[in-house]
């Protein structure tokens, strides 16, 4: 194992970041799967640690080794887990992951300054020979530390606190390296009572922070069985989230809404492994509550394959990530929990029948391309159902009944291509707060009891 690393610690004013321009992907390299985690704890407090209580801490860990550590770390006292970001990228490109947050201040000048406060990792990693991961990693975590008046203006101002390093190692793929961050002193306060007497004491506590970094080729995984020749369709959808590698993946202060406008926008440009263009992209379906799409987040993301980008989105707002047939979901906790509620298999409609969902052929006819914009549910049933019968080479399409109590003004936003009309019908009804059942040979919207 080679092992270079370079600490340091210090009080800072302000934050500045300054990030280099990166060349275009290159599609023949070899992509690299690199997962981190940011661990701060109390000197002396969990053994498993002892022997890494140093900022100089370094060390290499084969998979089953670290699995075991970290549950071992995890569960012990005084351990914080700050942040475990993930991204892919290509090798002998700059790679950077920033979990964080605005803290906005009245600057000297009485201006609003903008600072980030989080855990922020910057790599490149390229490929040796019996293919070692040569890795340059700089991990770094910037705090508030606390405000402090200025001497001339008196105006309260940040004092961050910064801890950051740089190492330089080769390690086989799959392989975990550890790193350690300088500590910082803090106090406790700690009441203690006895014979009836409340008394408080303050106590010297030491913080470190270790970084794990793992590193793994991308297509290193087991060859795919011989009996499956023809790959599903869920597996293309698969394969596409992570072959399309976005250079950049930058929002602050983005709605939900936005951010996945432009992740579908990104996934057609990027899809340079569909040949019809008509094919290129992913589908991308937010089913949120009316009024969570304005939700903002903020995420810094540099060559992250789509899939780690609605990974990372996910994870931040809460939301359950699928991936279907034909389409990606995001899912608020809210509506997967009313969803999981319902049972999917058979559905009573009147006492004693029960609906087996059998389609009819009509209902995988394929839609070139779904797009609603705040349409209402009435208006976009019609739509699936013309469409369907232009497309049948029957001319029958899809018989669909909107059934009494369901919301036919229930405004839908949505925007598909290539997707079967039962799953257009089906996300359709969906964020019209309505379920999709099939009753012999009728589609039927009927609201969620």
């Amino acid at each position: 194992m080679k092992l270079i690393t370079l600490a340091s610690i210090g009080l800072l004013t302000f934050l500045g970041i300054t990030r280099a321009v990166e060349p275009t992907p290159d599609p023949k390299r070899r992509q690299i799967v690199i997962n981190a985690a940011f661990i701060e704890f109390t000197k002396g407090s969990n053994p498993s640690l002892l022997p890494y209580e140093s900022a100089s801490a370094a060390g290499v860990f084969s998979e089953q080794e670290f699995k075991t550590l970290l549950e071992k770390v995890k569960t012990g006292p005084g351990v914080d887990v700050l942040a475990m970001p993930s991204v892919t990228t290509l090798e002998g490109q700059r790679a950077k992951v920033e979990i964080s947050r605005e803290f906005i201040y009245k600057g000297l000048d009485g201006k609003p300054v903008t600072a980030k406060t989080g855990t922020f990792l910057e790599l490149i990693a390229k490929v040796g020979d019996n293919n070692e991961i040569d890795l340059n990693a700089t991990p770094q975590i910037m705090q508030l530390d606390r405000m402090a008046k200025d001497a001339k203006s008196g105006l309260e101002q940040p004092v961050f606190t910064e801890r950051k390093t740089s190492s330089s190692v080769s390690i086989l793929s799959g392989q975990t390296f550890i790193l350690g961050l300088p500590a910082v002193s803090t106090e406790q306060r700690i009441k203690e009572e006895q014979d009836g007497n409340v008394t408080s004491k303050t106590e010297k506590l030491s913080r470190q922070i270790l970084v794990f970094i793992t590193a793994k080729l991308a297509d290193a995984g087991a060859p795919a069985s011989a009996s499956s020749s023809q790959p599903t369709k869920k597996s293309q959808l698969q394969a596409k989230l992570d072959s399309i590698v976005i250079p950049r993946v930058k929002f602050e202060n983005a709605t939900l809404k936005q951010a996945v406008q432009y992740l579908v926008k990104k996934s057609v440009e990027l899809d340079i492994t569909t040949k019809d263009p008509a094919q290129r992209g992913v589908n991308i379906m937010l089913k949120s509550p009316s009024g969570t799409n304005g939700t903002t987040l903020s995420v810094d993301l540099s060559h992250t394959t789509l899939g780690n980008a609605l990974k990372s989105i996910a994870e931040l707002q809460g939301m359950h990530l699928q991936v279907e047939k034909t389409s990606v979901l995001l899912t608020s906790p809210q509506l997967l929990e009313d969803e999981q509620a319902q049972t999917p298999s058979a559905i009573l409609s009147s006492p004693g029948k029960v609906m087996v969902e059998k389609k009819p052929a009509a209902a995988e006819i394929l839609l070139p391309s779904v797009q609603f914009q705040d349409a209402t549910l009435e208006e976009a049933v019609e739509y699936v159902r013309i469409k369907s019968q232009q497309l049948d080479p029957a001319k029958q399409g899809l018989n669909i009944l909107v059934k009494p109590g369901a919301n036919a003004q229930a405004r839908i936003t949505l925007e598909l291509k290539n997707v079967p009309a039962y799953e257009a019908l089906r996300y359709t009804a969906e964020l019209a707060g309505c379920r999709l059942v099939i009753d012999g040979k009728v589609m039927v919207i009927e609201p969620v009891k």
